[in-house]
Parts: C-alpha cells; structure tokens; sequence
C-alpha cells in the first residue's frame, strides 16, 4: 500500500501515502489520534493502525534523511529541493537526478506578447527567445526591476 511514517517530534508523526501526506499522527498514553484524511481517528496502538491501512508502513530513518535541504545555488534562491546537475552558467538546475528538463535558479522578469511578467526560477526552456532581466536574489529585487520597467517611457 505504499504508507510511510516519519517521526517529527517524541510524540508526533506523518502518515504519507504514495508521498502524499495523509494524517498527523499522535502517540498518547490512550492511543494513537489521527489527524487529517483517514476514516478512523482514533487507534488503540500500532498494530491497530497497520491493521486499518492494511499494511505495515515504512518508518523513516534520519539515515534516509541524509539528502541535503538546497535553499540556494550561487547566491540565487531555488524553490526545489534536492536539487541535482547544478550548473553555474547559466544558474540552473534539475529536480530529478539526469532530467533534461532544467530551471533557472533566482528570480526573473519575462516578457511575453502580454506584457512583463515575474518568475520565480522558471524552466531555462521559458527564458529562451524572450527578453529578460535577472536573476535576482529576492523578490524584492525583481519587483523592483518590474515596476521601473514597466513604467519606463516607450520611445
């Protein structure tokens, strides 16, 4: 069935199914309370639990926790993480090991026949063949850079 149990806290768990998280789970000296997508709420211990998802879940180890949480590649903030095939020119990424698709690290403004746009590490695919300003390290930065080019006189 796929379920998995990581622990957060000495009492506090998450139910995931499919990597889809299903429920907190609480551990009390009464039980186990469920809260969030399941029918029961209420489990009188562990095997209780696995009897109702009809399977054992995984329990998750801090050794399976050895992938590093990327905040920033270069300086320029990324909104995936792991990230993998870091490249540094230009700043850019790939969220699955060998994927040829890959995506800018940083903030961006694009524009498109509508107009400027912000973006927040958009495909490298989407940068290609359209004007842009960027990166930025905030978004701050580029709103910043927006607004004055949005309000730059035409000639």
């Amino acid at each position: 069935m796929s379920y998995s149990i990581k622990q957060i806290s000495d009492t506090s768990y998450i139910l995931s199914h499919l990597g889809e998280r299903k429920a907190i789970l609480t551990k009390t000296d009464s039980g186990i309370s469920a809260i969030g997508n399941l029918q029961t709420k209420k489990f009188s211990d562990w095997q209780d639990l696995e009897k109702h998802l009809g399977s054992i879940p995984v329990y998750e180890t801090e050794a399976e926790e050895s992938v590093v949480e990327v905040t920033q590649i270069s300086g320029y903030p990324v909104k995936h993480s792991p990230v993998y095939d870091v490249s540094d020119n230009p700043v850019s990424y790939s969220k699955v090991a060998g994927s040829k698709t890959r995506f800018a690290a940083g903030y961006y403004c694009i524009r498109f026949e509508a107009g400027w746009v912000p973006a927040f590490c958009p495909k490298l695919s989407t940068l290609t063949g359209v004007d842009t300003l960027g990166p930025f390290t905030t978004k701050l930065e580029m709103t910043n850079a927006l607004t004055n080019i949005k309000n730059k006189p035409t000639v």
